[in-house]
């Protein structure tokens, strides 16, 4: 970003100059020169403005420039500049991926775990990683959660069969010793001013709010499963 800085300053002409900041990304000199007597004013080459219908003179607060602000000690950021000395240019280590999947969050996972699975359906070797802001997978879902597991039973039915048959609840008790309770009522309360409520009949619910078939789970220890059975499949997560 070119930033312009204004440093204004009365000129023998009695105008105001407008001097633009060296960031402007070239490597001209500064040149300096003498526009009044009380002081020096800095003017860029090619860049300096005059205008007089500016305010007077008296409106601006004195410019004190640092010594060290100089042409000499500037270092300017520009398209000539060598190619050496440009952090771009610098060796890096990197790693190739045939997929980056940016969040470690359900749907980055699950969308980890069905590539793995269509390739290896396919017989294609593909590289997946999975990158998480967090300090580790869950770290930044705190939250319960009522469940609506018709996908993920999805995603699960395309893996291979252990033979344990073991269900999904199971499987995320063992790893995260979470246990996924199924929904067994659901009440839909109005709170009224005086702090009293009322119930609205199901009947009367829209089929959203209907969670007959429903688990309440930790979201957090069921991405820390999904994140395991990533890792089994072949899945690198970098946290």
């Amino acid at each position: 970003m070119i930033r312009y800085a204004r440093i204004a300053q009365k000129c023998n002409n009695g105008s105001i100059g407008s001097l633009a900041s060296p960031l402007l990304g070239r490597s001209s000199a500064i040149p300096v020169s003498q526009h009044r007597k009380n002081g020096p004013a800095l003017t860029l080459r090619g860049a300096t403005a005059y205008s007089s219908s500016l305010p007077p003179i008296n409106n601006y607060a004195p410019i004190k420039i640092p010594s060290s602000y100089t042409a000499a000690s500037t270092r300017h950021f520009s398209s000539n500049a060598s190619s050496d000395d440009s952090p771009l240019s610098q060796p890096r280590e990197s790693m190739h991926y045939d997929v980056v999947i940016v969040g470690g969050g359900p749907a980055g996972l699950a969308s980890a775990i069905r590539l793995k699975q269509l390739s290896a359906q396919k017989g294609i070797d593909l590289s997946v990683c999975v990158l998480e802001k967090g300090s580790e997978i869950g770290s930044h879902i705190l939250s319960g959660n009522v469940f609506d597991p018709k996908a993920l039973e999805e995603l699960l039915s395309y893996n291979e069969d252990d033979g344990s048959g073991q269900h999904w609840t199971e499987a995320l008790t063992e790893s995260q010793n979470s246990k996924a309770t199924p929904v067994t009522e659901d009440v839909f309360l109005v709170l009224t001013e005086s702090g009293g409520s009322y119930q609205v009949p199901n009947i009367f619910l829209p089929s959203q709010l209907h969670n007959h078939g429903n688990y309440i789970i930790s979201l957090s220890k069921l991405v820390r499963y999904l994140g395991e059975m990533a890792e089994g499949l072949g899945v690198e997560i970098y946290p």
